[in-house]
């Protein structure tokens, strides 16, 4: 089974672009905790299925593109 990873960098700029700049911000309008965000930012946690819904809602971002599959070349990056 695929390990999928958060792509915090994402995350961070559907967040900014909301005026949220703080773990404390995100958590308000996703309704997750810092503790949860913190871990999945890091990398610590994978995503679950609720925890992806709620960040893609809440800053109109596809799943598909908040979370990329461990070990799997980023599509969204270019070799060059």
């Amino acid at each position: 089974m695929p390990e999928f990873r958060l792509r915090a960098d994402v995350v961070r700029a559907a967040a900014a672009a909301h005026g949220d700049t703080t773990g404390r911000d995100i958590s308000a309008r996703t309704g997750l905790h810092e503790t949860t965000l913190s871990h999945l930012f890091s990398g610590r946690r994978a995503p679950s299925l609720e925890a992806a819904m709620a960040i893609s809602a809440a800053y109109g971002t596809p799943v598909n593109v908040l979370v990329r599959t461990v070990g799997q070349p980023d599509p969204t990056q270019s070799d060059g």
